[in-house]
């Protein structure tokens, strides 16, 4: 067991939150555009990609995070991508645990510092 129950809530509702958001990306008919009226599927055109590619590419993610969700101890198997996404929201959102679970929040922090930093002398 890598993580404390209280460190799991934490993963899974990161997931969760993760989820609703591919979710809302994927079922968006269009992406939007940027301030200069350029399609954001303009850009992904070209670099060589097209929404059903970038649709497959969130999906794949969606099912990292289900794996995570079901197993919170799988968070260091995470793809890089994924590990980012996740660094991220945790540190968005670390005011919805800071108090509740605050030891929880810094240890999970730490392990993934540690976890970060023997990537880095592997690599």
């Amino acid at each position: 067991m890598i993580f404390t129950e209280a460190q799991r809530i934490i993963i899974r509702e990161i997931c969760s939150l993760e989820f609703e958001s591919l979710e809302s990306i994927i079922e968006t008919p269009t992406l939007g555009e940027y301030e200069d009226g350029f399609s954001i599927e303009e850009m992904l055109e070209q670099h060589g990609c097209n929404r059903n590619d970038f649709n497959e590419s969130l999906l794949d993610c969606y099912n990292q995070y289900q794996k995570l969700y079901d197993d919170p101890d799988s968070l260091f198997s995470l793809k890089r991508y994924e590990m980012l996404i996740f660094i991220q929201l945790l540190h968005l959102l670390e005011n919805n645990w800071k108090d509740k679970y605050p030891n929880a929040l810094l240890n999970l922090w730490n392990k993934i510092f540690i976890w970060e930093t023997i990537n880095e002398i592997r690599n």
